[in-house]
């Protein structure tokens, strides 16, 4: 078990069955709705649950839609991270990694969609503006953290990244990549996705194999 496994290993707690209903309803409405659209009314007739349940597990109806945002953030996140260090893990070897690595991102970065890329940066705006939701968001955006510093030290210790750069700036700044296209977003002239990627590629491959020559492109 890594250090990061073990700081976030499953709590033995589960979470009540009508919360995690109730938090399911509001994730899949957000891949339909933007959050002020989403009425309680709606989320309780599809969850089956009644209105003294919704604050009994939460403080308001705004409360249960920032925990159903940061799930989502998380889930995806989460989904992308575990993409990527097993294709390091599952390969010794600096090209094959390098490629299962390039193939992994591929995947998870071109079926981003818009919706879900302003979802991301909808919840950290939020935890901007409302100081509740920085207080729930910060540790799983902690846990995203080490999550990334997990993948960039598993390449420094094969040799793979610079052992100088520092894990924790890197962790930030890739995440912070990956929101920046939202900017693209409400452009009116957008970048091909394919461009995109290969730029976000040649970024990637600086911090994680910067340390290998010769890699083929």
């Amino acid at each position: 078990m890594t250090i990061v496994d073990s700081l976030f290993a499953p709590p033995t707690e589960r979470i009540h069955p009508t919360k995690q209903k109730l938090l399911d309803v509001v994730v899949a409405l957000l891949q339909e709705k933007h959050p002020e659209n989403i009425k309680s009314e709606e989320v309780l007739e599809k969850s089956g649950a009644v209105k003294g349940s919704l604050y009994y597990h939460f403080e308001d109806f705004s409360d249960l839609l920032e925990s159903a945002q940061i799930l989502t953030f998380s889930r995806h996140v989460e989904g992308v991270l575990d993409g990527l260090r097993d294709a390091l893990l599952d390969n010794e070897d600096p090209f094959s990694a390098r490629s299962a690595f390039e193939s992994e991102a591929l995947h998870r970065k071109l079926n981003i969609s818009r919706e879900l890329r302003i979802e991301r940066f909808n919840v950290v705006h939020g935890a901007i503006t409302s100081e509740r939701m920085r207080l729930k968001l910060r540790p799983t955006q902690e846990q995203l953290i080490l999550r990334w510093m997990e993948i960039i030290d598993i390449c420094k210790s094969r040799g793979w990244a610079d052992d100088l750069l520092d894990s924790r700036s890197v962790a930030i700044l890739i995440q912070g990549a990956n929101l920046s296209r939202v900017i693209d977003d409400i452009s009116y002239n957008h970048v091909d996705s394919v461009a995109w990627f290969r730029t976000l590629t040649f970024l990637l491959d600086s911090f994680f194999f910067g340390g290998v020559k010769d890699i083929q492109a």
